[in-house]
Formats: C-alpha cells, sequence, structure tokens
C-alpha cells in the first residue's frame, strides 16, 4: 500500500495563539474574519463530581445561576447595558458538565470589549447578585430539568453508577438533586 499524504485539518483559523495570564488564566485564541461573530467560553475546573455529598446538583444549579446574576456594577444583569449598546444577537449559555463548569458566548465582534467587561464583572462580583427569588428559580430550573431527562440520558447516567460504584465521585451523577440545604449564603461562598 502507498502511503498518502496526511490530511491537512483546516479549521480557517487565522491565527491561534495561546497564553498563561499571571492570575493563571489560560487564554486561547482563534482568530476567524468569515463570520462577524465572536465565541467566548470560560470554564472553571469545577463540575458535577465536585457537588457536596448532601447537595448533587450543585454544579448545575450554579450553571443555571451564573447567566442571569445581577453584580455590584450591573444591579439588573447585563441585559440593560447590552439593549442599550444594541448589540444583538448576545447569547450567552452556561453547563456543568462531569468536570467543568462552562460559560459560553456568542457576542457581535464589535462588541468583544464589552463581553470581557461583563465577563470580568461577573468573576469578580457574581456572588453580590444571589439573592432568594433568584436562587428558587435556579433550583426549579434545576430540579426539572432532572425530572424531564429522557431514557437516553438517565442510561447514560445509570451506566457511569453501576460502572464506577456508588463510592465514586462519577458513580454519584445520576442521582436526583438536593437543593434543600442551599441558601443564598452557601451560593455566594462558592460563587
Amino acid at each position: 500500500f502507498a502511503q498518502s499524504a496526511p490530511a491537512k485539518y483546516d479549521a480557517g483559523n487565522e491565527h491561534y495563539e495561546q497564553a498563561q495570564l499571571p492570575n493563571g488564566l489560560s487564554v486561547y485564541l482563534a482568530e476567524d474574519r468569515r463570520v462577524p461573530l465572536v465565541g467566548i467560553s470560560i470554564s472553571y475546573p469545577v463540575g458535577k463530581t465536585l457537588d457536596p455529598a448532601d447537595a448533587p446538583g450543585a454544579a448545575e444549579l450554579m450553571a443555571k445561576l451564573l447567566p442571569v446574576l445581577g453584580t455590584r456594577h450591573l444591579t439588573q444583569g447585563a441585559n440593560d447595558l447590552i439593549g442599550a449598546a444594541g448589540f444583538y444577537p448576545w447569547q450567552v449559555e452556561a453547563m456543568a458538565r462531569t468536570d467543568e463548569t462552562r460559560v459560553e458566548l456568542l457576542v457581535p465582534a464589535a462588541a468583544l470589549d464589552l463581553a470581557l467587561f461583563l465577563e470580568a464583572e461577573r468573576m469578580g462580583f457574581a456572588a453580590e447578585g444571589v439573592n432568594s427569588p433568584t436562587l428558587a428559580w435556579a433550583k426549579k430550573q434545576v430540579t426539572d430539568a432532572f425530572a424531564q431527562r429522557t431514557g437516553g440520558e438517565r442510561g447514560a447516567e445509570l451506566s457511569q453508577q453501576l460502572l464506577y460504584g456508588p463510592q465514586h465521585p462519577y458513580g454519584s451523577l445520576s442521582a436526583a438533586p438536593k437543593l434543600d440545604k442551599i441558601d443564598v449564603d452557601w451560593a455566594r461562598q462558592r460563587l
């Protein structure tokens, strides 16, 4: 058999950089000017496997809270500022995974500076935005989502439980959320 040249993967990136900031934050930049949008992904190394034993679902709760919290400087959250600036589309989604919690944004390229400011604001001051009504809303979102999981999603979780056993961090991922012990102070301390 004749060997062919390896296939060249082209993600369309015009430029790629990786840097480690003095505060420990890793930054990856992949430039692609074909679309006038910017994707930002912030990954925190805390996920479902680190949920307290008495509070399964805590990581998912934090993921629900992050995009909607106000801060010291933005008491109503970022939506008013984004609306006033007229930057659309502006999409924010947060998700808890096994070993990480991730916040992802998709914003117009012209809004990059504002998006980075808002995420820095969220990282620094989100705890101040936790209040009882927002926490109650997020708890309901998490418990409702768990109740609506389909057979395939539940099957994968149960397979992990069988494979790893209940004592392993991955073995407890199928546990129903128990968020009644989480109050405003608890949530603020973890943000």
